[in-house]
């Protein structure tokens, strides 16, 4: 088949071929019948493309490109002023680095010191999460560990349409029992945040911890669907990439604005490219998303060693010049499950462990007050942070989050 090179596929997109061979691509139209037309259009083109995901929520849609065939939207007939194409990029797991399980006795586990920063015993006295659900996008959630195995109240796996629930690389059970773990078997010493609140795990990386924007937005889909039939409080996503453009053009935040404006919180781990400047990822860098800093207690709860992680991102956001994170949160050698076992435990650096502490705490502050809205929730929960004197808000946001004060505000 001969393409002459109007049709062949723009330069831009020929450098993003996926390891199947294929260019992930977002197709996004307001017209309706306009959309079903360059769906039909992509596949007729070439036989090779595949539709992969049906994204209502951006009315949108997700293909898979055939770099070898003719470019599907180049027909002068179609109306480019009226859809908009852009790459399904990359998102990955947010940890920085495996330190040891709980088998190594000469270091001293930090998710307890963590609490007790965060003044969590006596947080426990007002809210313990009691009647609310958070949301975890991530790789999955283990149940056959004993701090998760009761926790997960529905599970969507958009990786391999399984319906059980299950972790195949270990970062999303981590992180779930963060926010909502148990510490049954560890006799309550690595008990979560909002360790009586129920979880929805949502499956969108693989079992190397990556995935795609159309696996996470159709993971949030599900979720606003979802919160229809029973109440979500809040999206934990400890994930992130690396921004292409101002968050109003970006699918992902599209789809989180959605979900934001239903009601539902969105928490998001800045990223781990500090200590350089302007590197917060996305979706993270987008306003109405809670960006989570790492906060490092030098395991103590004195406060007087604090500081923020070295590898805590930066802002400004690198387009929008937006200060970022809003707040940050504990996110260094933070134990807490390990996937793959009924009770052990693996500790974790990385905003991607700061992230569901701060998810907890909107968990406690929705039990005492379900009709909060997610705005007022990022407001109040940076109105009451305790800063780090002497360091930028584009270094810690507005400081250390404090449940307790939030709660009492």
């Amino acid at each position: 088949m001969k393409i002459n090179h109007l049709s062949r596929v723009p330069l831009k997109y020929r450098k993003e071929v996926d390891s199947k061979g294929f260019i992930p691509v977002i197709v996004q139209s307001e017209d309706s019948k306009l959309l079903n037309e360059l769906k039909k259009v992509c596949v007729k083109v070439c036989k090779t493309n595949q539709i992969k995901h049906n994204l209502s929520i951006i009315n949108g849609f997700s293909a898979l490109i055939d770099p070898k065939g003719k470019w599907p939207f180049s027909n002068p007939k179609l109306p480019r002023d009226k859809f908009t194409i852009s790459l399904d990029q990359k998102v990955f797991a947010l940890p920085l680095t495996h330190h040891y399980e709980n088998e190594d006795k000469f270091i001293k586990p930090r998710l307890d010191i963590a609490r007790g920063v965060l003044n969590m015993p006596e947080v426990w006295k007002i809210a313990t999460g009691k009647g609310r659900v958070g949301a975890v996008i991530d790789t999955g959630i283990d149940t056959t560990h004993q701090d998760l195995k009761a926790q997960v109240k529905d599970f969507y796996d958009v990786v391999g349409g399984k319906k059980e629930s299950y972790d195949d690389e270990g970062h999303g059970s981590h992180v779930s029992s963060i926010v909502a773990g148990t510490g049954e078997a560890s006799g309550g010493l690595y008990k979560g945040i909002a360790p009586d609140a129920k979880l929805v795990g949502v499956k969108v990386l693989d079992k190397n911890g990556s995935g795609s924007y159309s696996d996470v937005i159709k993971g949030v889909e599900w979720i606003v669907a979802k919160n229809k039939e029973y109440p979500i409080d809040v999206i934990n996503m400890s994930l992130g990439g690396t921004p292409q453009g101002s968050y109003k053009d970006d699918p992902l935040c599209q789809a989180l604005e959605v979900a934001e404006k239903e009601g539902i919180a969105v928490i998001a781990a800045a990223g781990n490219e500090g200590p350089f400047k302007s590197t917060i990822s996305t979706p993270a860098y987008a306003p109405f998303v809670n960006a989570v800093g790492a906060y490092d207690d030098n395991g103590t709860v004195n406060r007087k060693d604090d500081k923020i992680a070295y590898f805590s991102s930066r802002g400004p956001t690198k387009f929008d010049k937006l200060v970022k994170p809003d707040n940050s949160a504990p996110g260094v050698n933070i134990m807490a499950a390990k996937a793959g076992s009924i009770n052990g435990y693996v500790a974790l650096d990385g905003t991607s462990m700061a992230s569901p502490m701060v998810a907890g705490a909107v968990l406690l502050l929705k039990q005492v007050k379900p009709d909060i809205m997610p705005n007022l929730t990022k407001e109040l929960l940076k109105k009451t942070a305790d800063p780090l004197p002497k360091v930028d808000e584009n270094i810690q946001g507005k400081g250390l989050v404090d449940p307790l004060e939030a709660l009492t505000a």
